[in-house]
C-alpha cells in the first residue's frame, strides 16, 4: 500500500469537538470585516508589549495579540487562514516556547507561510501518512 500525504499541523475542517470552543485571539473580533478581505495582511503579535504594538497600529495593520503568558493553542486563529504569509511580530520580551507554540497554533487552524520580523520562515508540509 501506498503512503498518502496528510497535511501537518492543519485542521482541514475547521472542526472542534463540542465543549471545547476556543476564543478568537484578541482584535479579532475588532477587525472582522478586514479579515474577510484575503488580500489583506495579518500581523500577529506576541510579547510583554504586544498590547502596545497592535493598539499604536490598530488604524494602519490588522494586528492580533498573543498576550504574553498565555497559550496560544486555547485561541480559534482560523481567522487568519487564507492570508499567507502571516506576519509574526516579536513584541517585547518573547518566551521562545509561546513562539513555537503560536506557530504551531497558525497551522494547525490553516495558515500555511509564516514569516517573522527576523526573516524565518515557517512553511507547513506534507507527511505521509504511514497508516
Amino acid at each position: 500500500m501506498m503512503p498518502t500525504s496528510k497535511p501537518c499541523l492543519v485542521n482541514v475542517c475547521g472542526f472542534t469537538p463540542r465543549g471545547s470552543r476556543r476564543r478568537q485571539p484578541p482584535y479579532a473580533r475588532r477587525h472582522a470585516d478586514r479579515l474577510r478581505d484575503p488580500q489583506t495582511s495579518v500581523w500577529v503579535v506576541v510579547g510583554t508589549g504586544c498590547w502596545e504594538w497592535a493598539r499604536e497600529r490598530e488604524r494602519s495593520h490588522v494586528a492580533l495579540v498573543c498576550p504574553a503568558g498565555t497559550d496560544p493553542a486555547r485561541y480559534d486563529w482560523t481567522a487568519c487562514a487564507g492570508h499567507d504569509p502571516i506576519l509574526l511580530v516579536q513584541g517585547g520580551a518573547t518566551d521562545g516556547n509561546q513562539v513555537r507554540a503560536l506557530v504551531e497554533a497558525l497551522m494547525r487552524d490553516g495558515s500555511t507561510r509564516i514569516l517573522t520580523q527576523e526573516g524565518t520562515r515557517y512553511v507547513a508540509q506534507e507527511v505521509p501518512d504511514v497508516a
